[in-house]
């Protein structure tokens, strides 16, 4: 069972509880509780069965549900294990009609997030009940919210990695290509035109070369020299080679 009150306001029009449960006594209690429990006008979902549970959690969201031990189609772990797989993010807290804590404690192993004896409940007990979930609920969704953001850094950190390590193969084979065209064309006669090609080889290596140093720029393994770019001449540039 949870601890003392927090008096941290809670925002009570946006609370949606979907209560299961089979005993329309039960139920009415319940909704009286919430009622005493200085709650304004929270959206109240009501199924006597698991299989109608279902179909409303399909179609609504909901904040906490209230989950009855035993229904007429389904009881226990079978009827937590089956809503945690729909709702795997929302708090779901087991109603047991049976004075014993030792169910409701293998409730919570099995994934609940508290559980309550009905003869036991009164309004202080449930809105204490309430103020823990929802404010576990939106915990966790900031903790799954920064998880994500460290998950997109992480990737963005072995892009930037990879990018490095492309540009480095990248720069060896290059000069590996401008050193050979060189060689090649210093032992050339001037008027071979073989020239000309290894001419537009070592140009094409060179542009090569400024895109690997982008790369490795990227990636924060070399500084960049920024200067001005005329895009029209740069455009004219490297058509030729894009073509």
């Amino acid at each position: 069972m949870v601890g003392a009150m927090d008096e941290t306001p809670l925002q009570q029009d946006s609370i949606r509880i979907l209560l299961i449960e089979d005993s329309p006594v039960d139920a009415d209690l319940f909704q009286s509780y919430l009622a005493l429990a200085n709650l304004t006008m929270p959206t109240i979902a009501v199924a006597e069965r698991l299989s109608r549970a279902l179909e409303l959690v399909h179609e609504n969201d909901f904040d906490v549900v209230f989950l009855d031990y035993k229904l007429p189609d389904s009881e226990g772990a079978d009827s937590l294990a089956r809503l945690k797989k729909e709702l795997p993010y929302v708090p779901i807290v087991m109603l047991t009609g049976l004075d014993d804590d030792l169910i409701g404690l293998d409730m919570v192993q099995r994934g609940a997030q508290d559980y309550l004896v009905k003869d036991r409940v009164n309004e202080n007990i449930l809105w204490r009940v309430l103020r823990y979930a929802i404010a576990r609920k939106r915990i966790e969704a900031q903790q799954r919210e920064f998880q994500e953001r460290l998950r997109e850094a992480q990737r963005a950190e072995s892009l930037t990695m990879l990018a490095g390590g492309i540009a480095h193969s990248y720069n060896n084979l290059l000069t590996s290509i401008m050193g050979n065209a060189s060689l090649a064309i210093s032992g050339m006669p001037h008027d071979d035109s073989a020239r000309t090609f290894l001419r537009e080889i070592q140009k094409a290596a060179k542009r090569a070369a400024v895109l690997t140093n982008q790369m490795l720029t990227y990636s924060g393994q070399c500084r960049g020299n920024l200067s001005p770019l005329d895009l029209g001449e740069f455009v004219s540039r490297m058509a030729p080679f894009l073509r």
